[in-house]
C-alpha cells in the first residue's frame, strides 16, 4: 500500500526544487542581462549563424550592402579578387579602413601592374576561426575570388562565448534556452581547459600559447575544414599568420608557434606567411595601438602590406602580367 505520507514528501521535494530551478534561471537571467545586455555595440548586430555581424549599409561604420567594410562589389569582377576573412586586425581597427593592410596591398598591386585588382575584406572584430568557416562556407565564394587570405591570430582558436576574445560581444547578441544550463556549459568548458592545460603541461602566458596547446586538435580540425572548403571550389588560400606585438621579454615561445602553424597551414595544401617576422628588430611601441600587442597602428600595417605584397610577388601569387 502506497504511504500518503511518502507521496506527499515526494511532491514537496519536487516542487521544491523546480522552484530552486526557476528562481535559478530568473536569477542568472538578470546577472546575464546586466552584465552582457546594457550596451549595444555600435557597429554590429544579431546574427543567427554568425552570432553577432557588422551592420549593413552604415555610413557611420562604413559598411556596405552586404555588412563589410568598404563598398559593394558585384558578383562579375573586372580583373583579379583577393578576399580577405579574419578578426579586428584585418579589419583594420584603430586605423582608417584605407590603411588597412588589405587595402594597401590592393593599392600597390594596382599601380604596379596593369591587371585590375580588388582586395575585399570580409573581416569582422571579434571573430573565430570558427565563425569565419561558416562566412567561408555561406559568403565567400558569392565574389568569385582568385584567392582567399586568412588573416590568422593568435587568439583565433577561442570559443565565440566562453571565451573573452569575443564572448563578451557574442554574449550581448546570445540568447540562451536556458541561462542556468549556459552558465553551467561555461563552467564545464573552462573547468575542462584548465585541467587539460595542467595534464599537458601547457604554459600559461602569453594567453595565445595556452590557447593554442589546449586546443590544437581543434586548430588542426579548422584548418582542415578551411581547405576542404576553397579546394572544392578549386581556390587557393594563404594564411597569412598576423603579428603578436608583444615586447621580446614578453613573447617567449610565441615564434615556436608560428613555425608550428605554418606547418601546419603546408600539412594541409595551404601557402603560408609568417608577418611576425616582418617586426624583427622593431621596437614594437611604435607599430602597435597604445597598451595592445594584437593591434598594429597604420605604421604597423604598412609593414604587413609590404611583406605581404612581397610574398605575392615573389611567389606568382594571382600574378597575370
Amino acid at each position: 500500500m502506497i504511504n500518503k505520507n511518502n507521496i506527499l514528501n515526494v511532491v514537496l521535494m519536487i516542487t521544491s526544487l523546480l522552484f530552486l530551478a526557476g528562481t535559478c534561471e530568473i536569477a542568472l537571467s538578470f546577472y546575464y542581462k546586466s552584465k552582457h545586455g546594457s550596451s549595444e555595440p555600435v557597429c554590429l548586430q544579431g546574427d543567427e549563424k554568425l552570432i553577432y555581424r557588422l551592420k549593413a549599409n552604415s555610413e557611420q561604420c562604413n559598411t556596405n550592402a552586404m555588412g563589410y567594410m568598404g563598398r559593394d562589389y558585384p558578383q562579375e569582377k573586372p580583373g583579379k579578387r583577393i578576399v580577405i576573412i579574419g578578426d579586428s586586425v584585418a579589419a583594420g581597427v584603430g586605423v582608417p579602413y584605407e590603411k588597412s593592410f588589405g587595402k594597401l596591398v590592393e593599392k600597390k598591386l594596382n599601380a604596379d601592374f596593369e591587371s585590375a585588382y580588388e582586395v575585399i575584406v570580409l573581416a569582422v572584430p571579434g571573430y573565430s576561426t570558427s565563425q569565419e568557416i561558416v562566412l567561408l562556407k555561406d559568403e565567400v565564394f558569392q565574389y568569385n575570388p582568385d584567392l582567399i587570405v586568412v588573416g590568422y591570430h593568435l587568439n583565433d582558436p577561442a570559443h565565440p562565448l566562453f571565451h573573452n576574445a569575443g564572448g563578451q560581444v557574442g554574449m550581448y547578441f546570445w540568447k540562451p534556452l536556458s541561462y542556468t544550463l549556459f552558465y553551467l556549459q561555461r563552467l564545464l568548458f573552462r573547468a575542462k581547459s584548465r585541467i587539460k592545460g595542467i595534464r599537458s603541461g601547457c604554459p600559461t602566458d602569453p594567453w595565445s600559447l595556452f590557447l593554442h596547446c589546449v586546443y590544437w586538435s581543434d586548430v588542426e580540425k579548422n584548418f582542415s575544414e578551411i581547405m576542404a572548403v576553397s579546394k572544392k571550389h578549386s581556390t587557393p588560400v594563404v594564411f597569412a599568420f598576423l603579428p603578436l606585438l608583444l615586447d621580446p621579454a614578453d613573447g617567449k615561445g610565441v615564434d615556436e608557434l608560428y613555425d608550428r602553424l605554418g606547418e601546419l597551414a603546408q600539412e594541409n595544401g595551404a601557402q603560408s606567411v609568417n608577418l611576425m617576422q616582418a617586426f624583427q628588430g622593431y621596437d614594437m611601441e611604435p607599430v602597435r595601438l597604445p597598451d595592445d600587442a594584437w593591434h598594429p597602428n597604420e605604421r604597423g600595417h604598412q609593414v604587413i602590406a609590404e611583406r605581404l605584397y612581397s610574398y605575392f610577388i615573389d611567389n606568382n601569387i594571382v600574378m597575370s602580367d
